[in-house]
């Protein structure tokens, strides 16, 4: 006698990638599909691959038939991410670079440097942050708090604690005060974490450089709560950046809109940084603008101005004018788009 067991024709999702509209990118979906060979593929949008890339935001089902004639089914969902630089507030041994958003811890040893992000997930919103790992953390604390003051690293609800200090190599995935959810071993520098809050779960996923997707750990959530990034360094030196959010609610800051036509007003900067919204009707193939500064004799002005990547719709940008040598008085920001569509708004230093 001779037996011979087959669990059939499964579907495994290898890796998702959602639709990125501020990169411009779209989604991809890659899955193992085990059977007996050969196996068809036959995916909702006509492809009869078993991976499929260059995907907008949507459902893709794949049925996947083995020589048997066992089929199976799943559906997949490609999402459309707008994901927006982080800012901060609250900031307490940091220095932070207000044109990068990008902290770097400048007190001595010790749980002594937090910030609070000026993003606010509302209430009954889904969201996500990502951060990218550079090997410039030494160690920090990094998650959702619902608090709006920075607090101790652990009165964070959700966190991530990457340690790489000495000889450590860790990243761990918290709940509340001290429980360990997981723990992944060996990050590796280009690695992303991020956490996410969809309804009443919260997911704690790390997108590994190898291209592998791992879901480390899930946590019941209060969807009606109001969340924050809450970030912590003990050690010097610690920088981070690459932190990146879903979501964007700037708290007691003034954007300006950029206008067709100039107003009789004008904006005084703050502490040397304009801060302006500017609305995009079309998809931006590259995702810049093209700016000029104009003085008060409509001269434009020689000066170096950061890139700031925009998205299709409502963008909430700022230009940090400390360092660039411009005197007191009256200029006109001129903003000019891919279709040579022009915006303007004047401002005093």
């Amino acid at each position: 006698m001779v037996c011979s067991f087959s669990e059939g024709v499964t579907i495994e999702q290898e890796y998702l990638h959602h639709q990125n509209i501020t990169g411009n990118t779209l989604g991809s979906i890659a899955v193992n599909v085990t059977g007996q060979q050969p196996i068809t593929y036959s995916w909702s949008n006509g492809a009869a691959v078993e991976d499929i890339t260059g995907l907008s935001a949507g459902t893709y089902t794949l049925t996947a038939t083995d020589n048997t004639g066992e089929s199976i089914t799943r559906s997949f969902e490609i999402r459309g991410e707008k994901f927006y630089q982080t800012t901060w507030q609250d900031v307490q041994g940091y220095n932070l670079n207000t044109t990068t958003n990008e902290l770097t811890k400048s007190t001595a040893n010790g749980w002594n440097s937090t910030a609070l992000s000026t993003n606010e997930l509302k209430a009954n919103t889904d969201g996500s942050f990502k951060y990218v790992i550079t090997g410039n953390e030494t160690t920090m604390i990094i998650g959702f708090s619902q608090y709006n003051t920075s607090t101790h690293p652990y009165d964070s609800k959700y966190r991530f604690y990457l340690n790489t200090y000495g000889s450590a190599n860790y990243l761990k995935m918290y709940l509340n005060n001290y429980t360990v959810l997981n723990t992944y071993n060996n990050p590796q520098v280009g690695d992303t974490i991020i956490l996410e809050r969809i309804g009443s779960v919260v997911y704690y996923r790390v997108h590994q450089v190898n291209g592998t997707q791992v879901l480390y750990a899930t946590a019941s959530a209060n969807p009606s709560e109001v969340l924050y990034v809450d970030v912590n360094s003990p050690y010097v030196p610690s920088v981070i950046n690459n932190m990146h959010c879903s979501f964007y609610t700037p708290l007691n800051i003034p954007y300006y809109p950029l206008g067709t036509t100039l107003t009789g007003g004008y904006y005084n900067l703050v502490d040397n940084t304009l801060n302006f919204s500017y609305y995009e009707r079309y998809t931006p193939s590259n995702g810049d603008l093209n700016y000029e500064i104009i003085d008060n004799t409509n001269t434009s002005v020689s000066v170096i101005l950061p890139v700031l990547p925009i998205v299709q719709g409502e963008n909430y940008l700022s230009i940090d004018f400390s360092s660039l040598g411009l005197s007191s008085g009256y200029y006109i920001l001129k903003v000019t788009n891919e279709k040579s569509e022009v915006k303007q708004l004047r401002f005093k230093i």
